[in-house]
Parts: structure tokens; C-alpha cells; sequence
């Protein structure tokens, strides 16, 4: 087990960005952690990487409870791609001293050696030919080629994790599926255990419906979390639903046009999820009287797949119907 969560979450002054939930990520694994705007998406993601204590529970690094021992033996095996891929990468630096740097200092390289490995991490990345970039600054490239340079950066020090917060935001439509598909094959090629936050169904289902898993997170709570080519067939939680249908057409998946009007006008408002039952439902078509006075917690509804929601099974008929299934 490479990280682990138990019941780990996050709460700053009071307000509760991610709420105490269990998860492991083993070697080589795929995941994508998706949700809304506010959904405790990125506190996830620095949580993971232990850029962010946790408020409640612990987490682990390689078996044992973080702490500053053990972020010091392991930070160079969790790397971390920002969203921004323009604050990223130093400004006055040039493309081979940003991807020498680390790799000098963790792995020792140095000379032509050194210069060896920046042009074969450029062509990892699909920056080719790499001798035209070398000398080139940040401001040189687009934001593909900025993006690109960041993971380069990452795979330098030979990490056994990357974590990428909303890596594709940034980059125009066109060059999406071009980085998801890198990581895809950073992922399958190196087997580094990877976990990307986005928010855009389509992307997610793109780089991990293959073999991957999903967690869906909605205002802090773990709702669902499976094997993502059985949670893109056949959600269990009607937010996962909604967020499916509602999504850019998918293969295989017609839009529906009732529940996309449906997150716009009712998700929007924001409403209270208050405090003793089900957050979402305030929100929910098929909600009952215990939804509102006993919160669900995750359960076994498939093998591999977990939900929290009590109506789970009852309502798998008609999310089907609202997916397009």
C-alpha cells in the first residue's frame, strides 16, 4: 500500500472541505477523483500528497503515519502537477535547467549524462526534438507544452505516485486528450500509481475507464467510488448520475437534456445539506424521510463498487434512464 487514508479529512476554521473517509492507493493503480466546484476535489489531492495535514484521522505513506520523517524518506516517490502550468515552471529558468535541477540533486546525474536524460524526459513528454527546447524558457511554450514540461519535471526524480490536480483545465480543448492520453501511458509504461482530479466527465472517463477507479466526492462526502467502466454504466448515486447526464456526450452515453436543466437550476442554489442526513438530499428527485434524518455511509452494492445511499438499489433503475442507459 502505497498511500492510506483512515478517516482522514479536512476542516479550515471551522468549514469542512473534505469530510473523514478511508481510501488506499496500491501500486501502479489508476484513479480519478471527480465532483463539482467545491467539492473537496484539491483537498483531496494536496491531502494525498501531504501538502495538507489533515484535521482528523491520519494518513499513511508506505504503511507508516505521515509526519515529517517520513515526508522527508518518501517526498521524492509522491510528485505533484499543479492546474496552473504557468506558476508552475520558473519563470527565468530555461527547459533544461528546470528538468536538471532535480534530477542533479535526487539522482546524482551530472555532465552529459545529466543532459542525456533531460532530452529523454522531453521525449517521454512528446517535446520533440528535444534539442530545439532545451534552451528554451517557460514563456517559450504553450500551455500544452508548459503542462508537458511539468509532468517531465515530475517523472525526473522516478516518483511511484503522481498527482495531478486539474491538469487539463488550463490547456486549450484541442490538446486534452493528447496530455490525458500521456498520462495514460506514463501510467501503463512506468507503472506509477496515478491519481488525477478533474471535473470534466468526459476527460475522466477517457483516462480511466480502461482499468481504472473513481471517486466521486460531493461537498466533502465520499458518495461513490468503484471500478469507473461500472460506475460510468451503471451509477448507484443519483449525483453521479446527474453529473453523467449532464456531462458532453459520451460514447455509447445520449445526453439528457431533463437532467442537465435539472443540476443548473437545482444544484446551483447551493442549499443547506444539513447536518443529520444525506447531503444531497435537499437536492435529490428521489429522496424519503430517512434520507433526511440519517446519513448514508458507503456500502458494498456491487463487488468493488460502494455507494452512500440508502435507496441505492431502488432507484438503479431509473438513473439508468437518466444516463441514457
Amino acid at each position: 500500500m502505497l498511500i492510506r487514508f483512515e478517516g482522514a479529512g479536512v476542516a479550515f476554521r471551522g468549514h469542512v472541505a473534505l469530510h473523514p473517509l478511508n481510501w488506499e492507493l496500491s501500486e501502479g493503480e489508476r484513479w480519478v477523483i471527480v465532483g463539482e466546484s467545491g467539492a473537496g476535489k484539491t483537498t483531496f489531492a494536496r491531502l494525498a500528497a501531504g501538502l495538507q495535514p489533515p484535521s482528523s484521522g491520519k494518513v499513511f505513506w508506505w504503511g507508516e503515519p505521515l509526519s515529517p520523517p517520513v515526508l522527508r524518506r518518501h517526498r521524492v516517490a509522491v510528485q505533484y502537477v499543479h492546474q496552473d502550468p504557468y506558476g508552475a515552471l520558473h519563470p527565468g529558468k530555461t527547459v533544461f535547467q528546470i528538468l536538471a535541477d532535480p534530477v542533479r540533486y535526487h539522482r546524482r546525474l551530472r555532465g552529459k549524462a545529466l543532459r542525456q536524460e533531460a532530452e529523454a524526459l522531453l521525449r517521454r513528454v512528446g517535446l520533440t526534438p528535444p534539442q530545439y527546447f532545451l534552451d528554451k524558457y517557460p514563456h517559450h511554450l504553450s500551455g500544452g507544452g508548459r503542462q508537458r514540461l511539468a509532468i517531465a519535471r515530475a517523472l525526473g526524480v522516478q516518483p511511484r505516485v503522481l498527482l495531478a490536480d486539474e491538469p487539463v483545465s488550463m490547456v486549450d480543448m484541442s490538446l486534452r486528450a493528447a496530455i490525458l492520453a500521456l498520462f495514460k501511458e506514463v501510467q501503463a509504461s512506468l507503472g506509477i500509481a496515478t491519481v488525477l482530479v478533474l471535473h470534466d466527465l468526459g476527460a475522466a472517463r477517457f483516462f480511466a475507464e480502461e482499468e481504472g477507479k473513481v471517486l466521486v466526492l460531493y461537498r466533502g462526502y465520499a458518495v461513490e467510488v468503484g471500478r469507473a467502466r461500472a460506475l460510468f454504466t451503471q451509477p448507484f448515486h443519483p449525483y453521479t448520475a446527474l453529473l453523467l447526464a449532464a456531462s458532453p456526450r459520451l460514447p455509447g452515453t445520449p445526453r439528457s437534456a431533463e437532467a442537465r436543466r435539472y443540476l443548473v437550476d437545482t444544484l446551483a442554489r447551493g442549499e443547506n445539506p444539513g447536518t443529520g442526513g444525506c447531503p444531497f438530499a435537499s437536492l435529490c428527485p428521489w429522496v424519503q424521510a430517512r434520507c433526511r434524518e440519517e446519513r448514508p455511509l458507503l456500502r458494498e452494492v456491487e463487488e468493488g463498487h460502494n455507494v452512500a445511499c440508502h435507496r441505492a438499489e431502488e432507484v438503479t433503475t431509473d438513473l439508468r434512464k437518466v444516463v441514457g442507459g
